[in-house]
């Protein structure tokens, strides 16, 4: 029989234990890229940008005869954002730039200017002329009507006699 001659000895390495965690969250942030100025005493450029290639976060649903694209775009307007349809490919771009208002000082900035630009590959053509995008609280909302020939067909059955 094995008996345990300290007990606290697994309690010991608590500690250690979270220290690993903590390191292990931090070096994950140089693998998604640190937003700018972060540790260096400048403005801390915080980033909503999670998605691929650095880009805003971007939600695609196929609703039969449309696809539903969605885009967070925190703090970007309308004249900011440039919508590219060309057969089966979407491609985002966007410019937001943070200016205080005339006559103030700023004293803070958590957000920063960004530039980004994504494309989409969708898994059919969509009809660009009847594409229509809104922007309402941060989110950009595409709605992508597939071409006729692309949309899915409902075949009757019938009982054969």
């Amino acid at each position: 029989m094995l008996t345990l001659w300290n007990d606290d000895f697994g309690r010991s390495y608590l500690g250690l234990n979270q220290l690993r965690r903590d390191m292990d969250r931090l070096l994950e942030g140089f693998e998604r890229g640190w937003p700018a100025g972060v540790g260096f005493g400048r403005d801390v450029a915080s980033s909503p940008w999670t998605g691929a290639d650095g880009g805003p976060v971007v939600s695609l649903t196929d609703g039969g005869a449309h696809f539903t694209m969605r885009a967070e775009l925190p703090g970007f307007r309308d004249e900011d954002i440039d919508v590219t349809v060309e057969q089966s490919t979407v491609t985002l771009r966007g410019h937001r730039e943070i200016d205080p208002p005339e006559g103030y000082a700023q004293h803070r900035r958590e957000r920063a200017a960004v530039d980004f630009a994504r494309s989409f590959t969708l898994p059919c053509r969509v009809d660009a002329e009847s594409a229509k995008a809104a922007l309402a609280n941060g989110v950009l909302t595409l709605t992508l009507p597939k071409r006729a020939e692309e949309q899915p067909k409902k075949v009757q059955v019938r009982a054969s006699k």
